[in-house]
């Protein structure tokens, strides 16, 4: 693949000071609820910043949630520029053969362009089933298409089948040609969850890195243009990033700003405010366009892709920059992404109209700190007399077992139930023989692992997929003797947004396995509310 690469400068010369990004670096460290893992910043097509905290990196692919949608609607706009949808089409003349599967005439007026700004008019229901295209025009209307924003993953979804449906292509393949690549982005690079007809999970399911999205969003700042050539539109470009729909102007939806847009879950009401009015400008409305949001938090004059806990790629118009960030915040209801909004508030009111005097002593010092970023190394505490009694002994899992290390999945990745792994694991054995190395052996889901774990304040590297997207494999796990009788075993899944500590508490013939944190997780992981016991095999 060819790919240009971008220019690097130093921030005084497109406007911004080095000193004030050293803060700006301070705050995503120190801030409430904010684990920082990558982030990228361009300003006159000129990348000024960039930084990954380790163990995340540069071309590590991270899982990005709802930042998914952009890149679905992205593959639509294709489709739109080369006149193979319109976007006023009735969506059921793109699939006659389900125009009579649900009666209410209403359905008969789900334009395209409703799909891309969720106001289908469906009610909400979640599937997991393979046939789910047909299961979409059987569900019930709600209410007038149009008429009304409602946060739909199934409407997504079906831009990933009217792509399918008008190109008779895989939606990846067609996105990967016809925009990814031509923008310099490694379709091969990326990584898909799929949903159980082997559709690609258009709400939630992709893994990018922070320079793709950073690319992507380029694309749509630039009007659809790249290097010269038209990539999309450039109609769908202004209406993709303009506000097509207001999810809080009727007043049925304004309760919206007080409960989580994924879960429904409340959010304490004078909290919430309290953090907004940090941000919010006042008189500035939040708005949608087609998957992408418009002066996203209340900041004005700006347009983005946003994701579950913090993941965002910020346009600031009138600034002519673009902001890509990557982290992981607790999904708590009152400050999940609170940092992201800041990071890009902060940005807006630092970038000077014109180039500052250059600061070679201050860039310097920010260049020598921006490639040491680090989360930090894992506790080094190897040692325990308990390690010999323990070495080598088999522990069966009492009663049935959701004890893995692996985050839950979830049907159609938002708005349900997680898949939880219900078939956890059956039994578990240490090997404590090597000096640095722990060896955990355990049979999980009809299979025998094995996994290295670094006691000697190193991570190890093991390959631990999951069934949904098994591409996302890669988890660094270390462990440490918290007390002489407890070892806890860190795992660190560095493609997406979790970890998770489990502590081995050992006394006699049996061990209490119980969840010491589970970060970065969109669901209720079963280990957040039950521990294990599991006894000795004779």
């Amino acid at each position: 693949m060819k790919r240009t690469e971008f220019l690097r400068v130093s921030p005084e010369s497109v406007g911004v000071s080095s000193r004030d990004l050293w803060k700006l670096l301070d705050f995503l460290e120190e801030a409430d609820n904010c684990e920082p893992h990558g982030l990228m910043a361009m300003r006159h097509g000129k990348v000024f910043l960039e930084g990954w905290w380790a163990p995340y990196g540069r071309n590590i692919p991270h899982e990005l949630f709802s930042m998914s949608k952009s890149y679905t609607a992205t593959g639509l706009g294709a489709a739109y520029t080369e006149g193979l949808l319109d976007l006023n089409d009735p969506v059921e003349k793109y699939f006659p053969e389900y125009r009579e599967l649900c009666p209410d005439p209403r359905a008969r007026r789900i334009l395209v362009r409703h799909v891309l700004t969720m106001s289908s008019g469906k009610d909400l229901e979640r599937t997991d089933i393979a046939e789910w295209i047909p299961h979409w025009f059987a569900m019930k209307m709600a209410r007038e298409p149009g008429s009304r924003f409602l946060y739909s993953a199934e409407d997504t979804h079906m831009c990933v089948a009217l792509v399918e449906k008008v190109t008779g292509r895989r939606f990846e393949d067609y996105l990967g040609e016809k925009v990814l690549e031509p923008i310099g982005i490694d379709r091969y690079n990326l990584h898909w969850g799929h949903l159980l007809n082997g559709s690609v999970v258009g709400c939630g399911g992709l893994s990018a890195t922070v320079e793709d999205s950073l690319r992507l969003m380029k694309l749509y700042l630039d009007g659809g243009v790249w290097e010269g050539k038209r990539i999309l539109a450039e109609d769908y470009v202004r209406l993709a990033t303009g506000c097509q729909i207001a999810p809080f102007r009727d007043e049925a939806m304004s309760s919206i700003r007080s409960v989580d847009p994924e879960t429904g879950k409340p959010v304490d009401p004078e909290e919430a405010e309290r953090l907004r009015r940090q941000y919010w400008e006042e008189g500035v409305e939040e708005g949608y366009g087609f998957q992408i949001w418009v002066n996203s938090g209340g900041i004005g004059g700006t347009f983005e892709a946003n994701g579950g806990l913090g993941q965002t790629a910020t346009v600031l118009r009138e600034q002519d920059m673009i902001v890509s960030f990557q982290e992981s915040s607790e999904r708590n209801g009152r400050n999940e992404g609170l940092a992201a909004k800041a990071l890009t508030s902060m940005l807006k009111h630092i970038a000077h109209p014109e180039p500052l005097p250059e600061d070679p002593e201050s860039w310097g010092k920010l260049r020598k700190r921006l490639r040491y970023l680090s989360l930090g190394n894992p506790e080094a505490a190897p040692y325990s007399p308990k390690a010999a009694q323990v070495s080598g002994r088999r522990y069966l899992v009492k009663g049935n077992s959701s004890l893995t290390f692996r985050k839950p999945l979830w049907k159609h990745m938002v708005l349900c139930d997680p898949i939880v792994y219900m078939d956890g694991m059956k039994w578990f054995s240490f090997d404590f023989s090597a000096p640095d190395v722990c060896r955990l052996t355990f049979f999980e889901m009809d299979m025998v692992r094995t996994v290295e774990i670094g006691m000697d304040g190193l991570r190890r590297l093991n390959f631990y997929g999951n069934d949904r997207i098994p591409d996302v494999d890669k988890v660094l796990f270390d462990g440490a003797w918290v007390a002489e009788d407890t070892l806890r075993v860190n795992a660190r899944w560095i493609q997406t947004c979790y970890s998770i500590g489990l502590d081995f508490h050992f006394a006699g013939q049996t061990v209490q396995v119980s969840a010491a944190y589970i970060h970065g997780d969109l669901s209720e992981h079963p280990l957040r509310v039950e521990n294990y016991e599991a006894w000795m095999e004779e």
